[in-house]
C-alpha cells in the first residue's frame, strides 16, 4: 500500500513543482520554456512559499497541524489560480513535450531509462555513510508527526528542547516532510528515503538536461551522452570532495539539495546571464532559487556568496560593469538575510519552549 502513495506522492511533487513553477514564471514574467525548466523553478519556488508560512508557525510554536492546515490552503488557492490563469498553457507545454517526444522518442527513451537507472540504484544503495544525521532527520520528522509540534523535541532522546535549535530555525525541509506525512498518513522513513530521493534525481538531471542545451546547441545525443558521463561519474568516483559523496549515499538530505541542485541551479542561470547581463529573467529566477535554497538547507549560507563570487567577479572585470556588480551583490542577499537570522538567534534572541 505504501508503495503506491509514496508513487502518487512523486507525481503529486512534480506537479505542485511545475504549478508553482508556471505560475511563478508567468507572474514574473521568466519566460521559462519547458515543462522540465518550470519544474525545476518550482522546486525552489514552492520551497520559499513554504517556508513563509512554516517559519512564523514554527516560531509560535503552534501544532503541526495547524501548519498541515495552512498549507493545504494555500495549495488549494495556488491550485485555483493556476486553473484560471493557466490552463491552456499547461496543455500547450503538454502538447509541446509530446511532439518533442515523438520527434525524438529513442533519445528520450534513453533520459528517461538514464533518470529510471538512478531512481532504482539510489533507492535500493543500503550504504550510509552518516547514520547518525539519517537518525536525527528521519527521527525529526517522526517525532513532529508523533508529537504534532514543530522541532521541539529532540528526536534521538525523545525529551522536551528547552528553546528552538537556531540551527534549524530557518531550515523547512523537514517541516514539509512532516506535513506531507501528517497528510498521507505514510511513514516518515518511506517519504524521506524514498519520495524524496526519486524527487531530487528528478530535479537534478532535470537541471543539466538544461545546462546541457546550453552547451551543446540542443542536440539530444550529446546532451544523453552528457548525463549518461555525469551518471557514471557519480556511481564510479564516490570521495569527499565531490557531489557524489552526497548524491549517491545521502540523495535525500538538504544538504545534498544545496550541493547539487541549488549550486547547480545558480550555474545554469550565470550562463544565461552573460549572454544578456541586461535581461532581468535570470537575476530573478536565481532569487527565487537562493531563497528555495536556503529554505531547505542554510549550510549555503557561507558557501553560496563564494560560489557568486567565483561566478560573477571575472565577469565584474570582463566587462567593468557596475551593474553586474551590483547583480552579484542582489543575489547575496538571501545568504546573507537568512546569515543574519542565524547569528540573531544564535547570539541574541531564543524563543523558550513551554
Amino acid at each position: 500500500m505504501y508503495i503506491f502513495i509514496a508513487f502518487f506522492m512523486i507525481i503529486l511533487y512534480c506537479f505542485l513543482y511545475y504549478m508553482v513553477g508556471s505560475l511563478a514564471d508567468y507572474f514574473l514574467k521568466l519566460e521559462q520554456k519547458g515543462i522540465m525548466l518550470k519544474t525545476v523553478i518550482g522546486f525552489f519556488t514552492y520551497n520559499m512559499i513554504f517556508a513563509i508560512f512554516a517559519i512564523p508557525v514554527k516560531c509560535l510554536l503552534l501544532p503541526l497541524s495547524t501548519l498541515t492546515l495552512i498549507w493545504v490552503l494555500v495549495l488549494a488557492f495556488l491550485l485555483l489560480q493556476f486553473i484560471i490563469f493557466l490552463r491552456k498553457t499547461a496543455f500547450n507545454d503538454l502538447k509541446k513535450a509530446i511532439e518533442s517526444f515523438n520527434e525524438n522518442k529513442l533519445l528520450f527513451c534513453i533520459f528517461f531509462i538514464l533518470i529510471g537507472l538512478q531512481v532504482m540504484i539510489l533507492n535500493f544503495c543500503d550504504a550510509s555513510n552518516a547514520i547518525w544525521d539519517e537518525a536525527y532527520y528521519i527521527g525529526t520528522v517522526s517525532t513532529d508527526v508523533y508529537t504534532n509540534t514543530i522541532n521541539q523535541f529532540n528526536p534521538e532522546t525523545g525529551y522536551i528542547l528547552k528553546s528552538l535549535d537556531a540551527e534549524y530555525m530557518f531550515e523547512c525541509y523537514q517541516n514539509h516532510s512532516s506535513v506531507m506525512c501528517q497528510i498521507f498518513k505514510i511513514p516518515a522513513l518511506i517519504e524521506v528515503k524514498t519520495v524524496m530521493t526519486s524527487i531530487i534525481v528528478f530535479i537534478y538531471n532535470f537541471i543539466f538536461f538544461n545546462i546541457g542545451k546550453h552547451l551543446f546547441r540542443k542536440d539530444l545525443k550529446k546532451i544523453n551522452v552528457f548525463l549518461a558521463l555525469l551518471f557514471l561519474i557519480n556511481i564510479f568516483s564516490y570521495n569527499l570532495y565531490t557531489a557524489s559523496e552526497f548524491f549517491v549515499f545521502r540523495t535525500w538530505e538538504g544538504k545534498t539539495i544545496c550541493a547539487v541542485l541549488t549550486f547547480n541551479i545558480f550555474i545554469y542561470y550565470f550562463m544565461k546571464y552573460i549572454k544578456n547581463f541586461h535581461d532581468r529573467k535570470a537575476v530573478i529566477s536565481s532569487l527565487l532559487c537562493g531563497f528555495g535554497g536556503m529554505a531547505i538547507n542554510m549550510s549555503g549560507i557561507f558557501l553560496l556568496p563564494v560560489l557568486l563570487f567565483a561566478l560573477y567577479f571575472p565577469f565584474v572585470i570582463k566587462k567593468r560593469s557596475v551593474k553586474v556588480f551590483l547583480d552579484m551583490v542582489i543575489l547575496m542577499i538571501p545568504p546573507v538575510l537568512f546569515m543574519a537570522g542565524y547569528l540573531a538567534f544564535t547570539h541574541f534572541f531564543t524563543i523558550t519552549i513551554g
